[in-house]
């Protein structure tokens, strides 16, 4: 894909005060770490999840789990 350079000042233009600070730091380390992905350019947060995080978290796995026996049943496993 080809992006005009063009294009992006367009955006820049659209840009408040803060978003432009923002994209200036992400473009700075886009063009420090040249030839990585994004995956590789987000760093990680190891921090602790606080209680609101946590019981979120837990319901959301209550939510969306499925018992293993239960979908065997229903493949007629």
């Amino acid at each position: 894909m080809s992006i005009r350079k063009e294009d992006v000042y367009k955006l820049v233009d659209q840009m408040d005060e803060d978003e432009t600070e923002q994209a200036y730091e992400m473009l700075k380390l886009l063009l420090s770490k040249k030839g990585k992905g994004l995956y590789e350019l987000a760093e990680a947060d190891n921090t602790p999840l606080d209680e609101e995080e946590l019981k979120e978290l837990t319901d959301v796995i209550k939510e969306e789990s499925v018992d293993w026996e239960e979908v065997k049943r229903e493949l007629g496993l």
